[in-house]
């Protein structure tokens, strides 16, 4: 498999992000354990 610039796309950049998200009323423990774990 070639590279992105291989492929004709040069100066390519990306990121990656990740997220947790949590239903409304979850309960207090659980999303501050969740903000702790980093």
């Amino acid at each position: 498999m070639p590279a992105i610039a291989e492929s004709g796309v040069p100066g390519f950049e990306y990121a990656t992000w990740y997220g947790l998200l949590a239903s409304a009323g979850t309960p207090g423990p659980i999303i501050r354990a969740a903000r702790k774990s980093k």
